[in-house]
């Protein structure tokens, strides 16, 4: 992984309130977790990841930036599960995007206009204002 392309975009516009710091580390083998993990005792390059303002921190959108980094940089490497992206996401839009079907802002402004709904549809039963 090219971890030092991933945090020059994640930090380029002092977007997300996270600490950004590339790693070496080596998978090990976890017995009832991950037996065989992919590039197992091989060193691996990586992120990571420090949340330094919780109440700010817009987790979706930050991964979506993640992995929208990682396909400008990683493209031919990075595979999918459509069906699980789905499912994950909550839609096929993540997945459509990943495949190049899908264009940035048209993810992102879908994301926005679903958080908004949530947002208003929760408002009711919060205890404590928000």
């Amino acid at each position: 992984m090219d971890a030092e392309a991933i945090v020059k975009d994640l930090t380029a516009e002092d977007l997300f309130p996270v600490g950004l710091e590339v790693v070496v580390y080596t998978p090990a083998s976890i017995p009832g977790k991950a037996a065989a993990p992919a590039y197992l005792d091989k060193p691996c390059r990586g992120l990571r990841i420090t949340i330094r303002e919780g109440k700010n921190f817009r987790s979706v959108r930050f991964a979506l930036a993640f992995l929208k980094s990682l396909k400008e940089h990683h493209s031919g490497d990075l595979r999918t599960a459509p069906q699980y992206m789905g499912q994950m996401f909550g839609n096929g839009l993540l997945a459509s995007f990943l495949d190049g079907k899908t264009d940035w802002k048209t993810l992102i402004s879908a994301m926005e206009e679903e958080e908004r709904s949530f947002g208003e549809k929760r408002r009711p039963y919060l205890l404590y204002g928000f």
